[in-house]
């Protein structure tokens, strides 16, 4: 993360403090891209891709990507929509 904008550090670590989020949880840094990161639920079966890119200030690009349905995206989400949209996956 050392490599990432401030925003997207910013909600990466809130992220990880407000639901716990084990280092196994996370997919990929997108080393290239320093706006963006990728986590998943704790069994694997969901892909979280958040990304700051072009964004203002607590405004988010998220897209969940499941298994076996079709991926869900979310354009300029706040702080408040996003932990809503993901309470439910990060926290069983």
């Amino acid at each position: 993360m050392q490599y990432k904008d401030k925003e997207t550090k910013e909600i990466f670590d809130f992220l990880m403090s407000k639901f716990n989020i084990d280092k196994n949880q996370l997919v990929n840094f997108w080393d290239a891209d320093n706006c963006a990161f990728g986590i998943s639920n704790v069994d694997k079966t969901i892909l979280i891709y958040i990304s700051t890119f072009q964004k203002e200030v607590d405004d988010y690009y998220l897209e969940i990507e499941y298994q076996n349905e079709e991926s869900q995206i979310f354009e300029n989400i706040n702080r408040l929509n996003l932990v809503k949209i993901l309470q439910p996956i990060l926290s069983s």
